[in-house]
């Protein structure tokens, strides 16, 4: 049995090129090399995105350097001379470097614990990580440690507010 043309479907469907027509150039098939370049730019930026977050970097922790001594004996003999205070402590390698007695009155006295981070560093004896903290000297002298006598300690080079 022969076929006819309403026997392939395709034949139907596709129609005849007239004959006074310019030929279509043919092009070679692109769409793999394409394809993966567009999947190479979504996964690339999605690493970057992940590599570089919107969140700046921490910051470098350095080792923390001392001041001069001669800053240090300066700025001890500013404190010493402040009628508030009746003792100090000056301990460079703490984590809390100045540890200043005063006198409870029942106030916070973090504004004055601000107030010697100023003194300190008129006197150039503040380096990055510089604490101060105002203990009450009666405890101190009944045994209490520093932290459970604070009354004010603050972080002197951002001025941040430690809870003592």
């Amino acid at each position: 049995m022969s076929r006819s043309k309403k026997e392939n479907p395709l034949a139907e469907k596709t129609s005849k090129v007239p004959e006074n027509s310019a030929p279509v150039p043919t092009t070679p098939k692109k769409w793999p090399v394409i394809l993966a370049a567009v999947l190479l730019l979504i996964f690339g930026a999605q690493f970057a995105r992940q590599s570089a977050p919107d969140q700046p970097p921490p910051p470098v922790v350095t080792k923390q350097t001392k001041p001069p001594a001669k800053a240090i004996l300066a700025a001890k003999e500013a404190l010493e001379a402040e009628p508030k205070i009746k003792d100090i402590l000056y301990q460079p390698d703490a984590a809390v470097q100045w540890q200043v007695g005063v006198i409870d009155d029942g106030t916070s006295r973090t504004g004055y614990a601000q107030y010697i981070c100023l003194l300190l560093a008129d006197h150039g004896a503040i380096v990055p990580g510089t604490h101060v903290r105002i203990v009450d000297i009666v405890k101190m002298k009944g045994g209490a440690n520093f932290r459970s006598a604070a009354l004010g300690h603050v972080a002197c080079d951002d001025g941040r507010v430690v809870n003592p």
